[in-house]
C-alpha cells in the first residue's frame, strides 16, 4: 500500500485508465481481449463513451506491462527478496533465494557436476556444454557457455554474456506468462580476463522436443493439429509482445504434459520498434518453417494453425 495516493474527487479519465491498464497488465497477454471487453462495462459505469476507452486502453496496457518488466529486470541483477547475489574466487552469481543454501554450494563448483563422458551430456558443443545435475532431489540443467579461443574470448568481453541474456529472458517470459524452464541461477567466472565463462542454471523440464514428438505422431493428423494450435498460440503471444526468439528450431520447444516450453533463450530479444521486430520475426518464421521441409503435410497444418490464430 505504500504506493497508494489519495485525492479529493474521482480520478480523471487519464489517471483512471492508467490505473486500469496497470491492473490488466498483470494478466497474461492472451487475456488482453477479455480486458478490452470488460472495459466497455467500466466505461458505462463511468458514463464515458465506450469506443475511445477501448481504443486507448490497449496501448496503456502495453506501456504498463513494459514498465513492470523494467522495474523487475533491475532486481534480478542485485540482492532483493527473490534473488541473492554472491561473489567468491573470481565468480559472481545471482541465484533464486527459494532454492536455499544447497544451491550456493552447487554454484561453488558447477563444473564438478559435468559428466566426464561427453555421451552423458545433454549437449557437447564448442560454444556451449549442457548437462543435468541434482539439487536435493530436484533436477537442474546447467548450460556452460564456452570460449573457443582467445579471439572469441575478446569478442565476448565486449558484449553481454549469453548466460546473462538467458537469465534475463527466462524471467521475462515467466512474467509474461510464457512457459519456459524456471531460471535458477546465473554465474560469471573470470579467472582469465580474456576467457569469461558464463553459466545458466534452470529447472529441469521432463518432456519431448517438438521435432521428436512430430516424428512419433506424423501419421496422426488430429494430434498434429492439436499441437500446431499450441505452437500457434505461443507464437502469437511472442508476436503480441514483440519478442523474437532468434533460433526457432523444433528442438527448442519441449512438450511436457499439456504445456509447451520454450528453451535456448540467449538470442531472444524484446523489440521497441516495429520495423526491427518485423525483420526479426520474419527470420524466426522462416527458421521455424524450415523444420518441416521434409514433412510437407506437417508444414501445411502448422501454417493453417498460425494463420487461424493471426486472424482471430
Amino acid at each position: 500500500g505504500d504506493g497508494v495516493l489519495a485525492q479529493e474527487g474521482a480520478l480523471d479519465e487519464r489517471r483512471s485508465l492508467q490505473n486500469l491498464a496497470l491492473y490488466c497488465s498483470q494478466l497474461d497477454p492472451d487475456r488482453d481481449a477479455f480486458s478490452l471487453e470488460a472495459s466497455a462495462q467500466y466505461a458505462r459505469l463511468r458514463s464515458w463513451p465506450e469506443a475511445p476507452v477501448r481504443e486507448r486502453l490497449l496501448p496503456l496496457i502495453d506501456a504498463a506491462r513494459m514498465y513492470r518488466w523494467r522495474k523487475f529486470r533491475s532486481k534480478i541483477y542485485r540482492n532483493c527478496t527473490a534473488v541473492e547475489r554472491s561473489r567468491a574466487a573470481g565468480q559472481a552469481c545471482y541465484a533464486v533465494r527459494s532454492y536455499g543454501d544447497g544451491l550456493q554450494r552447487l554454484l561453488g563448483d558447477l563444473d564438478a557436476g559435468c559428466p566426464a563422458d561427453p555421451a552423458q551430456r545433454l549437449k557437447d558443443g564448442n560454444t556451449a556444454t549442457v548437462w543435468r545435475t541434482d539439487l536435493d532431489g530436484l533436477g537442474l540443467v546447467v548450460k556452460r557457455y564456452n570460449v573457443k579461443d582467445r579471439w572469441h574470448g575478446v569478442s565476448r568481453v565486449l558484449r553481454e554474456s549469453r548466460a546473462s541474456i538467458s537469465w534475463r529472458n527466462a524471467h521475462m517470459l515467466q512474467m509474461f506468462g510464457i512457459d519456459t524452464p524456471a531460471p535458477v541461477a546465473y554465474c560469471m567466472r573470470r579467472e582469465n580476463p580474456l576467457r569469461p565463462i558464463g553459466y545458466f542454471v534452470a529447472a529441469e523440464v521432463l518432456g519431448t522436443n517438438l521435432r521428436d514428438w512430430v516424428a512419433q505422431h506424423r501419421d496422426q493428423a488430429d494430434e498434429i493439429r492439436r499441437l500446431a494450435s499450441m505452437v500457434a498460440s505461443l507464437l502469437a503471444r511472442l508476436r503480441r509482445l514483440r519478442i523474437s526468439h532468434g533460433d526457432l528450431k523444433a528442438t527448442n520447444f519441449i512438450l511436457s504434459g499439456d504445456r509447451l516450453f520454450l528453451v535456448d533463450l540467449d538470442a531472444m530479444r524484446l523489440h521497441r520498434f516495429d520495423k526491427a521486430f518485423g525483420y526479426a520475426w520474419r527470420k524466426d518464421m522462416a527458421r521455424f518453417e524450415a523444420n518441416w521441409g521434409d514433412m510437407p503435410e506437417v508444414l501445411e497444418i502448422v501454417r493453417e494453425a498460425i494463420g487461424a490464430v493471426a486472424q482471430a
